[in-house]
Parts: C-alpha cells; structure tokens; sequence
C-alpha cells in the first residue's frame, strides 16, 4: 500500500502529466520489494 507521501506525489504528478503535459498514464504500480511507485506514462 503507497504512503501518504507517495499518494500525495502521485497526484501531484499525474496532474502535470495529463493536463499539463497532455500524456496519457499507461500504468502506475507499487514495488513491494522496494516501495518504490511507478509511473508509466507518453506517447510511445
């Protein structure tokens, strides 16, 4: 389960990502080995 760090960083990013950016987000994932969440997102 994502921190409340990594939630508030998650939106925060896909907000630039999709209305400023225009990208489209692909995926998002959590690592539970590491903790680490992932973000997929472009044109590609």
């Amino acid at each position: 389960m994502p921190t409340t760090a990594q939630l508030e960083s998650l939106y925060r990013v896909s907000y630039q990502l999709t209305f400023i950016m225009f990208q489209p987000i692909h995926l998002v994932c959590v690592d539970h080995r590491t903790g680490n969440l992932y973000v997929l997102a472009g044109y590609g």
